[in-house]
């Protein structure tokens, strides 16, 4: 993709249905790449919020447990800490419940299995005894009332975690702008070129907050 963005001569491919344009034709380019790059990016942003959305509320759970905190109350509760007699059944008890767990449960392995790669180097920093071996730490599991992400069913140390969580709100913040800008880019083009707007900071402004 890197060397496609200028494989014409005098001629850049800045957006990607630029180029699916180019590749397939002036219809079928747009058909074939923006129906898809839109469900992508605004699919992303929707998850970037709801775990924005979840880490804000546990930091402030962590920080201030006892604190009214309903301007955030939307979010998703949680579980606390390391659960007692661990299931790994699914957690719903109908058929239909089990399937979509079944599939959700496939989704969340192959997201985490990136992990993998550096799994021994995680491991190499946990202090190990004969006796208590590194594993022992490695596999304190929640069964299945762990929650997608991780840092929420975690307690201790309570800063570490409050700390974790507004790292990943800052995180989603800033990706949440990069995935946005195509989107936002496409509702400024087809406003400027379809409806004859003015291109201008205000319309930018107004059809982004919209």
């Amino acid at each position: 993709m890197v060397e496609m963005h200028e494989m014409v001569p005098g001629k850049r491919f800045d957006r990607y249905h630029e180029l699916g344009r180019h590749t397939f034709g002036e219809k079928l380019g747009l058909y074939i790449v923006v129906p898809q790059q839109l469900v992508v990016k605004v699919d992303v942003n929707m998850v970037y919020m709801v775990t924005g959305g979840k880490s804000l509320k546990k930091f402030h759970e962590t920080v201030c447990g006892s604190c009214n905190y309903s301007t955030i109350a939307w979010a998703a509760s949680i579980h606390k800490g390391v659960q007692k007699g661990v299931e790994y059944s699914y957690p719903a008890s109908r058929r239909a419940g089990k399937f979509f767990d079944f599939f959700t449960a496939l989704g969340e392995v192959a997201f985490v299995y990136a992990g993998h790669n550096v799994v021994l180097e995680i491991q190499a920093t946990i202090p190990s005894t004969i006796e208590k071996p590194q594993k022992a730490h490695v596999e304190r599991m929640f069964g299945n009332q762990v929650q997608d992400n991780i840092l929420l069913s975690l307690e201790k140390p309570a800063w570490l975690i409050a700390a974790a969580n507004m790292f990943v709100v800052i995180h989603v913040i800033g990706n949440y702008q990069i995935y946005a800008m195509p989107v936002f880019d496409m509702i400024k083009t087809m406003l400027v070129k379809t409806l004859r707007f003015k291109p201008s900071f205000w319309l930018r402004f107004t059809s982004r907050n919209i």
